[in-house]
């Protein structure tokens, strides 16, 4: 499954302005990281990877920094370098959900599910309102074969967004997976079973 969508969808809501009250206060050169953030907002990635870059040369060493520079990394197909830099904004703020989240989604592009699964379900406590960690959660679920937990997550998304068809859509073709599933699993215990007529 291409990705690349996903993280289109789910970098803008988590570029990170600031983490927590107070904790960037007194960065260094904290008007070039905002100049930082507002072209990460605009798109300009080569602007931002610069400044944030160039504030980890200059000694700063902060969750923003590491975290905007994990936002830009899968932008740019770099999924191995953001898991590097989401992990480093955990080593400093390990409650930072969208970091939890954005590895996850890493992890994922990057084929290692149960990692993905790992850290999605982190995010999920840390931000159990947020959509998006439901459905990326699901999807890691979806691709270990996790069939219950998957459609946990589905059900979870309509009751978040009762509105979406899109979630009502995934969540039916989860059970339509649980179902293929389970006959599979018929058919490997007794090949002619009737439930299998």
């Amino acid at each position: 499954m291409n990705r690349t969508w996903i993280l289109a969808a789910l970098v803008p809501l988590f570029i990170c302005a600031g983490l927590s009250a107070g904790q960037d206060a007194t960065l260094p050169g904290q008007g070039q990281l905002a100049k930082g953030i507002a072209a990460l907002r605009a798109g300009d990635l080569d602007s931002a990877e610069r400044i944030f870059t160039l504030a980890l040369h200059q000694g700063v060493r902060s969750p923003l920094v590491y975290h905007n520079l994990g936002v830009i990394a899968p932008e740019r197909g770099q999924h191995e370098q953001a898991v590097a830099r989401f992990r480093e904004t955990l080593q400093l703020q390990p409650e930072f959900g969208p970091a939890h989240l954005l590895l996850g989604v890493s992890w994922l592009a990057l084929g290692k599910n149960a990692e993905a699964a790992r850290e999605l379900r982190i995010a999920e406590k840390l931000m159990p309102a947020e959509p998006q960690v439901h459905l990326q959660l699901a999807r890691a679920y979806d691709a270990l074969e996790e069939h219950f937990a998957a459609i946990d997550q589905y059900r979870q998304l309509t009751r978040l967004a009762p509105g979406d068809a899109e979630y009502v859509y995934l969540l039916a073709r989860s059970w339509a997976e649980l179902s293929r599933s389970s006959l599979k699993e018929i058919a490997k215990l007794d090949s002619n079973s009737a439930r299998l007529h």
